[in-house]
C-alpha cells in the first residue's frame, strides 16, 4: 500500500508542476509580447527646460524640406570667400577643390560670394542649383549666371550636421535650366 501512495503523491506532484510550468510560460509569452509592442513604438522624448515638453522624434529619412536647407547652408560654405574650411556639411575633396579655389582668388585679390535663387530636386534626389556668383576685385563687382548640379551622400546626423548630408561634389552642368527643357523637346 505504501507504494500505490507514493506513486499517487509523485502523480499529483507532477501534475502540480506541470500546471505550474504551462501557467509560467503563458506568463512569458504575454510579456515577451508586451515587450514586443513597447519596442515597436517610438520613443517618448522630452525636452528639459523650464517648461518642459515632448518632442517628436527624427525620422531618418531626409525630406526635401532639409536637401534644400542643407544646400542653402552648403553650397556658400563650398564657394564663398569668408566660408569656415572645418565645415563637415562638405566632402574633404570638395574641401580640397574650395582651398585650392580660394588661394588663387586671394592670389588675385579676388573674393567670390555665392547667392542660391533656386534649389530644384529632380527623381533620384538629383538636385540642380540656379545661383548667382558675384566676384569682386576692390570696390568692383560682377555677377554672374552659376547654375550648379550637386551630389550628396547621406551620413549619421550630429550636432555638426543636423541634416545627415555631406556634399560629395559639385559641378557646372553643360546646359542650364531652360536649355535642359529644349534639349528634351528636341529629342522627343
Amino acid at each position: 500500500m505504501r507504494m500505490t501512495e507514493f506513486w499517487a503523491d509523485l502523480a499529483g506532484e507532477n501534475i502540480y508542476t506541470r500546471s505550474v510550468s504551462l501557467g509560467l510560460m503563458v506568463v512569458i509569452l504575454a510579456l515577451g509580447a508586451l515587450v514586443y509592442y513597447q519596442g515597436q513604438r517610438r520613443p517618448l522624448i522630452i525636452e528639459r527646460a523650464c517648461f518642459s515638453k515632448s518632442l517628436n522624434p527624427v525620422d531618418a529619412r531626409v525630406t526635401d524640406e532639409e536637401i534644400k536647407s542643407f544646400i542653402h547652408e552648403a553650397i556658400p560654405i563650398r564657394f564663398n570667400s569668408d566660408a569656415d574650411l572645418n565645415s563637415s556639411l562638405i566632402s574633404l575633396d570638395e574641401r580640397r577643390y574650395q582651398i585650392v579655389e580660394q588661394r588663387d582668388l586671394s592670389s588675385k585679390q579676388m573674393r567670390q560670394m555665392v547667392i542660391i535663387q533656386n534649389v530644384k530636386i529632380e527623381e533620384d534626389d538629383i538636385v540642380f542649383v540656379e545661383a548667382d556668383r558675384l566676384i569682386s576685385v576692390g570696390e568692383i563687382r560682377s555677377a554672374f549666371n552659376f547654375p550648379l548640379r550637386v551630389d550628396f551622400k547621406q551620413t549619421r546626423r550630429t550636432k555638426e550636421n543636423p541634416y545627415g548630408l555631406i556634399v560629395t561634389r559639385v559641378w557646372q552642368p553643360k546646359a542650364t535650366g531652360k536649355e535642359r527643357e529644349k534639349e528634351k523637346g528636341e529629342s522627343q
